[in-house]
């Protein structure tokens, strides 16, 4: 599902098309709860960015590369996307 910020290199489409397929995921697995799964995106991520600058801190040379090729400053935008917008995605 793309929650990303704009500025994410990955990312895609409009805050619009966002809210679309947010509402279709959620549709079709039942998960009425927008603002949960926003709030699990956002949280993964930020695991996803505590996890590997550890690695990287353990001298793994991949994450290692990964933090050097700027991955966790971009999963950190878009945690920041992700507060800054929740309620527009979840239509409050």
């Amino acid at each position: 599902m793309p929650l990303v910020a704009p500025t994410n290199r990955d990312g895609f489409g409009t805050m619009e098309s966002q809210i679309r397929r947010l509402r279709e995921f959620c549709e079709a697995c039942e998960t009425p709860d927008l603002g949960a799964v926003v709030d699990s995106a956002r949280l993964r991520l930020v695991a996803l960015v505590d996890n590997m600058r550890r690695l990287a801190a353990n001298g793994h040379s991949a994450f290692q590369q990964h933090l050097s090729e700027g991955h966790d400053v971009i999963c950190l935008r878009d945690v920041a996307y992700l507060e800054d917008n929740r309620s527009s995605l979840i239509g409050e």
